[in-house]
């Protein structure tokens, strides 16, 4: 995961927030930016950015159904159920309604939370190696969403700006989103 935290540092510097050390967004000097009018992210981005709400919802989708795969599995609720809750709250940031219409540095900022809990959701799932031989497949549905994360991340904060590696990297990740969501 280290270097999809450095990614979004690296992203995060065309916000008008960044990374702090902890790896938490700070705002940065106003004063010493160009004016930046805040339209909210859908106004903002939409033109740059028209498959925002698609993304998000293949995002849910796939977190859903790791989460119904998991909570099958008694063993894995009771080891579990802190990580199962963080997988439903993030879940939940990116599947409400005001969510992309925020502020972009709002909506960067819950972004930023949703990778956090995912995060902590692959470390909790991953220290168990019965967790791992019993739900593999569908962990695989983890690493798909935090990369397809990254890249809306990325396409949030530039506005769309790279429409030749990054928009191919993301139709890609779209495209194995759509297939892992299909194997089900």
């Amino acid at each position: 995961m280290r270097w999809v935290t450095e990614w979004i540092d690296r992203a995060s510097r065309f916000s008008t927030c960044q990374l702090a050390r902890g790896g938490s967004l700070r705002s940065r000097d106003l004063q010493n930016q160009p004016p930046v009018q805040q339209l909210g992210i859908v106004a903002d981005r939409a033109i740059a950015y028209p498959q925002l709400f698609g993304d998000l919802g293949v995002l849910v989708r796939l977190l859903h159904s790791l989460r119904d795969n998991l909570m099958a599995a008694k063993e894995t609720v009771s080891r579990h159920s802190q990580g199962l809750t963080q997988l439903t709250d993030a879940m939940q940031t990116l599947s409400h309604p005001s969510c992309p219409d925020r502020s972009p540095d709002q909506f960067i900022i819950d972004l930023e939370l949703v990778f956090k809990r995912l995060n902590y959701v692959e470390d909790d799932l991953t220290s168990s190696s019965e967790t791992i031989m019993l739900h593999s497949f569908k962990l695989q549905n983890l690493d798909l969403a935090t990369q397809m994360l990254v890249e809306v991340f990325a396409e949030v904060v530039t506005g769309g700006g790279d429409h030749s590696v990054g928009a191919s990297k993301l139709q890609r990740m779209r495209l194995a989103c759509e297939r892992a969501l299909s194997a089900d």
